[in-house]
């Protein structure tokens, strides 16, 4: 199975050996090589890739396949709304970078995943857009908050934007209801545009498949199918998302 770990009786030199005996895993061990380990192979590096090797035992050592891994180093769960004692999405210096990001509400000591986002423009500039998107009545909608806090999508009134201006007052105070429910978290990365798509899609996939109300909760509609190559990506965070465990398949 491509990208998986096996072993390799065959003698290795030059190059190729020498990076694997660097990364620690020569021998018949594979593993992880850290990105700053590959600049002298084919591959360019990137600040946050780690590269899984692994090589047929029929094969050149120059004609390896490479599983690339992408560390995702999750911070949060900011607010959208400022609270007491809690951290503004939008005063956090990480923003300022493309990445990837989620909406999230807190149940049981976890957090559930409303929406699954990236943005190849810094984050700030996009965050805004979706929220001056909700205040502005153009999603047509609004959710019930108590509901949305338990996890449930349940809505409140759907509204025409005429209507939505005729009871701006009421429908925007249960707008901001739900904002003040969401919790963020934002992973900055320089990986490539499609590679961050994949990433996204990838955690999509992932919530779906976990059925009921973890997918249920998920909003996302729009779905691109899986990396033509070998691509993982590996959560580092000290929170606990339902649905998700350390690592995602893209």
């Amino acid at each position: 199975m491509r990208g998986a770990a096996r072993h390799d009786r065959r003698r290795r030199s030059g190059p190729a050996a020498a990076l694997l005996a660097d990364g620690g895993i020569g021998g018949e061990r594979w593993g992880l090589l850290d990105s700053r380990k590959v600049l002298d192979t084919p591959l360019r590096r990137r600040s946050n890739w780690v590269v899984i090797a692994n090589r047929r035992s029929d094969m050149p050592l120059d004609l390896w396949d490479y599983h690339m891994e992408i560390e995702l180093l999750w911070s949060g769960p900011f607010v959208f709304v400022p609270q007491p004692s809690l951290e503004c999405v939008f005063d956090q210096t990480d923003t300022s970078q493309a990445g990837l990001y989620l909406w999230t509400v807190e149940i049981d000591d976890a957090y559930l995943i409303n929406y699954v986002g990236e943005t190849g423009r810094d984050l700030w500039s996009r965050l805004v857009e979706n929220v001056a998107w909700s205040f502005g009545g153009r999603e047509g909608c609004v959710l019930n908050p108590q509901e949305f806090r338990k996890g449930r999508i349940v809505n409140y009134a759907t509204f025409s934007f005429s209507e939505f201006l005729a009871d701006h007052r009421r429908l925007s105070s249960v707008i901001l209801e739900v904002y003040q429910s969401y919790r963020v978290f934002v992973a900055p990365t320089s990986v490539s545009n499609d590679q961050r798509k994949f990433i996204e899609a990838g955690i999509i996939r992932t919530l779906r498949e976990s059925g009921g109300t973890i997918a249920e909760f998920l909003c996302n509609t729009r779905l691109i199918g899986p990396s033509p190559e070998p691509l993982s990506a590996r959560f580092v965070t000290r929170q606990r998302f339902h649905g998700l465990g350390e690592r995602i398949q893209c």
